[in-house]
């Protein structure tokens, strides 16, 4: 007596299917398995269902096509696609030929930061951007990826980074083109071109004094206003004044001192703008309008000194009227008005032999002359 069938195990089963591929459970005897069509494939021998007691829960087909019978299936591609059968996924190894992947790489240099932030490794993420910018500037792709690197992805049409950064000083190395002060800028960049239309280098900042376009540490007014302490901001004034006068580098920065700046040749401490109706000697004004309107047809008066003739012409360009200088001290003997000049001097002969000072001024009301109000 033959013995029953046995009952495949469940383990047995997917390991079945997973050789065959596409849930194919069929077994042939003696056909062969790289030939024929489906319809000559048998089933003989070992049961093609699963034991009674075994529930296999099935799954949706991944294929692009309707799902046919179990014996449609038996013909694979050698494409490697991912399939289903009616009892399990399966994913089926690809031929020689290759298959699909399930993740692909981007093939990009993923190693940098992005473009538009600077780092110290050299390149960034977005490949084309990198190279754009690389082609000007190779440092960007062998040293790090600065600032400059950043502003060239802008400044070079390389990509978007929301626009270059503004300007920096002109004193101070910047990423951009240029700097911040228009006449140093035009003044360096007439003589070293590159330097608008590169970056402002080193180089570019430390031509502002080379190239007389400017200064780059404490003007002159630095030492021109007394100090408690001693010596002055500017080392150059500084040492110029301590030769003659020592007491100004060892106790206090004075108003000898301050005189010294230009007495010692030193420098030249800018003048205070004074009333626009008298010669100041400063440049300009106190006046902002009545200095425009006076500079436009004298430029010497902003550019070298306000003097007496620059007072002058306020009230005939029509920039503005100026009280009677009989009510203004000033530098020259007597006033304007006859008549005033006469009844001050009358009394104050010192208003018209030396200067018209701040006495003269008071006693024109106080002596009755006239009215300064």
């Amino acid at each position: 007596m033959s013995a029953a069938p046995r009952p495949w195990s469940l383990a047995l089963s997917f390991l079945v299917i997973g050789a065959c591929g596409r849930g194919e459970l069929a077994v042939t005897e003696s056909g062969s398995s790289s030939g024929g069509s489906t319809d000559d494939v048998t089933t003989t021998g070992a049961p093609t269902t699963m034991p009674p007691t075994t529930t296999v829960t099935p799954t949706t087909s991944l294929t692009s096509g309707d799902p046919t019978s179990e014996s449609d299936t038996s013909t694979s591609s050698s494409s490697g696609d991912t399939s289903t059968g009616t009892t399990g996924t399966v994913e089926t190894g690809g031929s020689s030929s290759g298959g699909a992947s399930s993740s692909g790489s981007s093939g990009g240099d993923t190693g940098g930061n992005s473009c538009c932030v600077a780092s110290d490794a050299p390149g960034c993420d977005d490949v084309k951007a990198e190279a754009c910018v690389c082609a000007a500037a190779p440092e960007c792709c062998a040293d790090a990826w600065s600032l400059g690197c950043v502003a060239k992805v802008d400044l070079l049409g390389c990509g978007d980074c929301g626009g270059p950064p503004p300007k920096g000083e002109c004193c101070e190395v910047g990423v951009v083109p240029g700097c911040s002060d228009p006449a140093i800028e035009v003044c360096v960049c007439e003589q070293m071109p590159e330097c608008c239309s590169d970056v402002w280098t080193a180089e570019c900042a430390a031509g502002i004094e080379g190239l007389m376009c400017g200064s780059c540490g404490p003007g002159p007014e630095a030492c021109c206003e007394v100090q408690q302490t001693p010596g002055c901001p500017s080392p150059q004034i500084e040492d110029c004044v301590c030769v003659v006068d020592a007491f100004c580098c060892e106790s206090a920065w004075d108003d000898i001192c301050v005189g010294e700046v230009d007495s010692l040749g030193c420098a030249m401490c800018p003048v205070p703008v004074g009333p626009c109706c008298e010669g100041s000697g400063g440049l300009g004004c106190e006046d902002p309008g009545i200095t425009a309107c006076v500079c436009a047809a004298m430029p010497s008066c902003c550019d070298s000194e306000w003097t007496a003739e620059c007072a002058a012409m306020v009230e005939p360009l029509g920039c503005a009227m100026c009280p009677s200088n009989c009510c203004v001290a000033h530098g020259d003997p007597g006033c304007e008005e006859p008549a005033v000049n006469d009844c001050v001097c009358a009394q104050d002969s010192f208003c018209c032999t030396d200067f018209w000072d701040d006495i003269c001024v008071s006693e024109v009301e106080g002596l009755g002359c006239g009215s300064c109000a």
